[in-house]
């Protein structure tokens, strides 16, 4: 998932654990649910930061996340004599990444100060994953820049998957953003965005990093509109874009998806 999905679920999780009274440990904690996408800007691997295994099963990368104080003095120079981390040489290049080890990201950050946060972020990108390789996509021939669209079998390549990816992540945060409003009664607007993840990622991270972190989270003036006009609702012409899966599939995938999503946030909280 992006970090404005990431972002949405986790403040309806916490916003339903206590209203607007949870909003401080939103702004506490989301730094950390972001950080596994952000750190990437310091270290570069996707691999290290989401604990991927080879493509033969047969090892893994990890991190050790830094601490708060760590994290505050953190920088690209200096990663590399901070941060303990592993990543083998044996990842072919791809437009996906590789299966997320949640039992290596335990072993290695168990005993963080934010391993709940963390850990979050892990288990919403594992979903998505699923929903990727599971229902849209067949990836074998991945490496061979193949792609197969399980519903019509079309073979497509990286670039349009990469393309594709970034359509429904664009149409599931829309989705995403009508849920939030439905239970919350809050708009995840550029405003919102503003006041409630930069300012927390300014007071945890470098501000280097917060304002690299920031500048993927912001919205279209067309996206900004449309939340904040009420249309939440995906278009047939949103709809036709997408060529991964059915029309009148899409919603239900993203429910389905954000349901399983949702249910294993909380149980982190």
């Amino acid at each position: 998932m992006n970090t404005r999905q990431h972002s949405g679920l986790t403040f309806m999780e916490f916003y339903s654990k206590g209203g607007t009274q949870n909003i401080p440990s939103f702004k506490k904690e989301i730094p950390w649910v972001l950080l596994p996408d952000a750190i990437r800007a310091y270290c570069g691997s996707r691999q290290m930061s989401h604990f991927e295994k080879t493509p033969d099963g047969t090892d893994t990368a990890w991190m050790i996340f830094p601490d708060e104080r760590t994290l505050r003095t953190l920088s690209k120079e200096n990663f590399v004599e901070t941060v303990k981390f592993y990543r083998p040489d044996a990842y072919p290049k791809c437009v996906i990444g590789e299966t997320t080890s949640i039992e290596v990201f335990d072993a290695k950050n168990y005993e963080h100060e934010h391993y709940p946060s963390l850990r979050i972020h892990m288990f919403q990108d594992i979903i998505l994953d699923k929903v990727l390789r599971n229902e849209l996509i067949q990836s074998d021939k991945r490496f061979d820049d193949e792609f197969c669209v399980y519903l019509d079998h079309q073979i497509i390549d990286g670039s349009t998957l990469r393309e594709q990816i970034a359509l429904f992540e664009k149409m599931g945060f829309i989705h995403l953003a009508g849920k939030v409003y439905k239970s919350t009664g809050l708009l995840l607007n550029e405003k919102w965005f503003e006041e409630y993840v930069f300012e927390a990622l300014k007071a945890q991270y470098p501000l280097d990093l917060a304002e690299n972190t920031f500048k993927y989270m912001r919205l279209s003036e067309e996206e900004d509109a449309r939340i904040n006009d009420h249309r939440f609702d995906l278009t047939d012409e949103d709809k036709q874009k997408f060529i991964l899966c059915d029309k009148l599939d899409l919603e239900d995938i993203l429910d389905k998806m954000y349901a399983d999503a949702c249910f294993l946030t909380a149980k982190e909280l």
